[in-house]
This record gives structure tokens, sequence and C-alpha cells, in this order.
């Protein structure tokens, strides 16, 4: 009888192992894969429901030499300034990563990638602003808001180009769902870096505080408009940080004058 019991508790205890397995694999679900394999710098070949506003066939605006792309060849290459990527829509999404690397031998701090979410294709919210990004083959990985069904990256270019593979979008439903983590948003700041002037997108009635490194308040305003332009030609280069506070709560972020 002992030992009967024994193997009993043994028997359940391998099938409550092999129960735990088969909910973790069905809890993280994969709602976005894009490794750009069919992509060779055309616009046919950009994939279903994407935009990317540079496409080369003879530049060109992808990676397939080795060390320069993710899984298989090729990447896409983030290769002028200002270049911007969207995602094709895509369902309930908790965490997203992607494969990244900084191109060319001067590829500097300087250079930028700014991640934005969407709910509905027209509001854009800052996800995240990421300088400097790694020059070695790195998988990035980030929170996104249960709300989004879209992302817009946007790659500021100073120096270099940034490749970019195997992006996915998961959602683990046994973690819940998460708030969104920055109140004061949407926000939208560009050109970043900036020589002569910036442009800060965000909600009437919000406060916007502009400080140096030193922390000293070098601007501040009630904001009324939707679109605030600020002349920065005159003051000195380095880092700014802004806070927009609104009723909603505190976002933060940088900018760079060159």
């Amino acid at each position: 009888m002992k030992k009967f019991v024994t193997t009993f508790k043994h028997s359940m205890l391998l099938i409550s192992l092999f129960c735990l397995v088969g909910l973790s694999s069905q809890a993280q679900t994969t709602t976005l894969y894009q490794g750009f394999d069919n992509y060779d710098g055309t616009l046919q070949s950009v994939p279903v429901g994407w935009y990317m506003r540079w496409n080369s066939a003879s530049a060109p605006s992808f990676y397939n030499s080795t060390n320069n792309y993710g899984s298989t060849a090729p990447s896409y290459k983030f290769g002028i300034d200002q270049d911007t990527m969207i995602t094709e829509a895509f369902t309930t999404s908790d965490t997203l990563s992607f494969w990244c690397k900084g191109e060319g031998a001067s590829f500097s701090m300087y250079d930028t990638l700014t991640i934005l979410w969407s709910p509905d294709n027209v509001i854009w919210n800052v996800l995240t602003y990421q300088d400097n990004l790694p020059t070695s083959p790195t998988t990035l990985t980030f929170p996104v808001n249960h709300l989004a069904t879209r992302l817009m990256f946007i790659f500021t270019k100073y120096l270099g180009n940034l490749a970019m593979d195997d992006l996915k979008l998961t959602y683990d439903s046994t973690t819940g769902i998460q708030e969104n983590q920055s109140p004061a948003e949407p926000f939208i700041i560009y050109p970043n870096p900036s020589s002569s002037a910036i442009t800060i997108c965000t909600n009437s009635g919000s406060l916007l505080i502009i400080t140096d490194v030193l922390g000293q308040e070098i601007y501040h305003e009630n904001v009324t408009n939707t679109e605030t332009h600020i002349k920065v030609s005159e003051w000195n280069k380095g880092i700014y940080f802004y806070e927009i506070k609104t009723d909603k709560g505190i976002a933060r972020g940088k900018f760079i004058k060159v």
C-alpha cells in the first residue's frame, strides 16, 4: 500500500508538471512577427499592412551581410533621417522585442530611435525613446500598452544606420493587463537631435518645463496648442530634459541640441 501511495504521488507530480508546462506554452501568444525575409528594397516587397518610408533596391535599404541581420537575412536598414516604419495592425500585446545593431564605424550616440504606439492609427503615444543604441547585435525588449494596435518606429540619423530584424509582439495571459505607465501621453518631440528648433506635440492644457543637465530651468510654458514650436538655435549644445505635466500625471524625456 505504501508503494502504491508513493507511486501515485510521483504520477500526480509528473501530471502537474506537464500541466504547468502546457499552461505556460498556451499563455504566451505571439501576436505579430516580422523577419523581413522577403524584403528586397522594393515597394512590392514591403510586408502587407506595413509602412516603410525608405525603400531602395540599389542603395539598398536592407542588410544581408554576415552579422548584420538576426535569425535570417535580410534585416531592414533605417538609413535616412526620420526614416519611419509602421507595423500592420495587431491584437492585444504586452511585450515588444526586436534584434538591432547600429551600423557604421561612426555610428553616433546622437542616433536615436523613438517608438510610438497607437490604439487607432490616429493618436500616437510615445512607448520609448532610445539613444546610445547598441553597435553589436542586441535584442531589445519593451513593455507594450494593452490598448496598442500599431507601432511606429522613427529613426533620427546623425551618423550611421540602424539594422532591425526579428520584430516580435507577444501577449502573456497569465500576467493580466498592464496600465499605461505614462499618463501624460500622448506626446511627440521632433526632430531629435536638433540644431535650430524642436516641435513638441501634446495635449493642450499641459505644462511644459525644460531644464539643462545642471537642473536649471530654461523653458516654462502652459501649452495652449497641440503643437509647440521652440527655437533652440541659441542654446548651448548638449542634453536637455523636459517634463510634460497634465492632470493625469507626468511624462519625462530628453532631447539633444547639436
